[in-house]
């Protein structure tokens, strides 16, 4: 399943979140990252190594499933 459902309920909770309609993505930049929720999948840039990069998008996985 996808998270295309949960991105408004997101733009909500998410302070400085932009949800864009015609893209189909919300973008926010959090703790100096940018991140992206798009239908199937989620983007997160500037990270230091794979040991935080899993960290951080088990961290926004668990948003999803919470919101």
């Amino acid at each position: 399943m996808g998270i295309g459902q949960a991105r408004p309920y997101l733009n909500r909770v998410l302070r400085g979140a932009v949800y864009n309609h015609q893209a189909l993505n919300l973008a926010l930049k959090k703790g100096g990252r940018n991140i992206a929720f798009w239908p199937y999948k989620i983007a997160i840039g500037h990270l230091e190594d794979r040991t935080e990069a899993q960290k951080v998008a088990q961290g926004l996985v668990d948003l999803v499933n919470r919101t």
